[in-house]
């Protein structure tokens, strides 16, 4: 566990929260298990190598690890998962989904009340090869010769 301080943040309070922060009793096992993690870590490399983790450390020391973190992790669950684009996806099925249902429901009403009304020949005819007798026009609405008189 560090604590970083940019040059522009350097005040003497700030140094001084810092340092009573880091001297506290309560989080000194904290930084003591750190430093030991990292004496492991250096051990375990060879001479060469720990020149080089020396200067990897002083490099995250200095400029951050910020860069290593993925996006994912910065991004709301809903982005990181991609929820809002399934959800855009699914709103848009849906909306054709309706769009055609309502579209052929209005298609088949208008073609049932031209049907009902005689307009259209549904292949059903009489004995004698003639469209049988409409009792009752329902259809009015549809009617071009009812419409201009």
């Amino acid at each position: 566990m560090a604590e970083a301080i940019r040059h522009t943040d350097v005040t003497a309070a700030r140094v001084q929260a810092l340092l009573d922060k880091m001297l506290n009793p309560a989080s000194l096992e904290l930084y003591v298990a750190n430093a030991r993690r990292l004496q492991a870590l250096v051990h375990t490399l060879t001479r060469y190598n720990t020149a080089a983790a020396a200067d990897m450390l002083e490099f995250f020391a200095h400029y951050g690890w910020d860069h290593l973190v993925d996006a994912g992790s910065r991004m709301p669950w809903y982005r990181s998962t991609n929820a809002d684009i399934y959800a855009v996806g699914l709103a848009a099925v849906l909306f054709v989904l309706y769009l055609s249902y309502s579209l052929l429901r209005v298609a088949f009403r208008l073609l049932s009340c031209l049907l009902e009304c005689g307009k259209v020949s549904a292949g059903i005819s009489s004995a004698d090869g003639r469209r049988p007798l409409q009792q009752n026009n329902t259809c009015a609405v549809y009617d071009l010769k009812a419409k201009a008189a």
